[in-house]
């Protein structure tokens, strides 16, 4: 039912991204460009200063515009240290687009939140193996709740990261 897109799926490089096991000391992250004149991804500044305006501890790391840039480790690490990590997919008319970060969080064990993308939503099962969000208040809820219940979050985390390692391996 979506006769205009082409599902050419990326994989993940299981030798960085993997749960390394590390102490999941940063609550929520976003590692990626923040783009603050919202010109490319208008979410990303105003959904995380949101939250942070909320009481929510938020990293932001990354990004290729601002200098920011990561090594790819580097991206993996705070990505294994996060225990929620977040992605905005959707283009600035609104668009659903995808990342490659949508694989790499369940991949290094964090709990996806994105915002709602039907993509995603053909490979990956919402509410199972990532969590969808609709607007910032949604968000924040999702976020206070899964940080809370921390077994539910380790939960969907779970399934999230074998789904992934088992189908979008790039060594399967």
């Amino acid at each position: 039912h979506l006769p205009n897109v082409i599902f050419l799926h990326s994989t993940v490089d299981p030798t960085v991204h993997y749960d390394r096991g590390l102490v999941r000391d940063i609550d929520v992250s976003f590692v990626g460009s923040l783009d603050p004149g919202g010109q490319r991804w208008p979410l990303r500044a105003e959904y995380t200063s949101f939250l942070m305006s909320n009481g929510v501890k938020v990293v932001l790391a990354g990004g290729q515009r601002g200098g920011g840039r990561l090594s790819i480790e580097e991206f993996a690490t705070y990505l294994n240290r996060s225990r929620v990590s977040l992605d905005f997919c959707r283009s600035t008319d609104g668009r659903p687009t995808m990342h490659l970060r949508s694989f790499e969080v369940p991949a290094c064990g964090a709990l996806l939140m994105e915002d709602c993308n039907t993509l995603l939503g053909h490979l990956l099962e919402p509410g199972r193996d990532f969590v969808v969000f609709h607007n910032k208040d949604e968000l924040l809820e999702l976020v206070q709740h899964y940080l809370a219940h921390e077994e539910e979050r380790q939960e969907i985390a779970a399934r999230g990261h074998e789904k992934v390692t088992r189908v979008f391996n790039a060594l399967n």
